[in-house]
């Protein structure tokens, strides 16, 4: 399938027979040339996919980053629910990594409770993101 076909990965995201083969159309979405419109089509399914308990992390998290990179704010709520929830350092990462490209205030005051989580990799892509926004002298 066409990787920047909008439509077939997020089919391929929601009904992908393997997990690896959801990762990669989660990572080709978010990395996809798309339209507003088009875009709006695939957020049900990469919501769905956040919030599914049933889905494997390293595809949940995938979803997310796409949500981020494409700033969905709908997501926001979704993605610290999925951050919150999970014990699972490397999943906390990169929940983490997602919310850097959302621009709101509960986004933000997620990152910024993050900059001193006791994982240190949690912390320090929080305190990136924070030194990220600071306006130069």
């Amino acid at each position: 399938r066409d990787r920047g076909n909008v439509n077939a990965l997020t089919e391929m995201v929601a009904e992908g027979e393997y997990r690896y083969v959801r990762e990669r159309a989660a990572r080709a979405l978010r990395d996809a040339r798309s339209s507003e419109a088009q875009r709006a089509t695939a957020v049900p399914t990469l919501l769905a996919c956040v919030q599914s308990k049933d889905e494997v992390r390293y595809v949940r998290w995938e979803c997310a980053r796409a949500l981020g990179a494409w700033g969905t704010t709908e997501a926001v709520g979704a993605v610290i629910d999925a951050l919150d929830a999970t014990g699972d350092p490397e999943s906390r990462y990169w929940f983490a990594t997602a919310l850097m490209g959302f621009d709101t205030p509960e986004a933000r005051g997620k990152l910024q409770s993050l900059e001193d989580d006791s994982d240190l990799y949690v912390a320090t892509i929080a305190r990136q993101w924070a030194r990220s926004r600071e306006v130069p002298k």
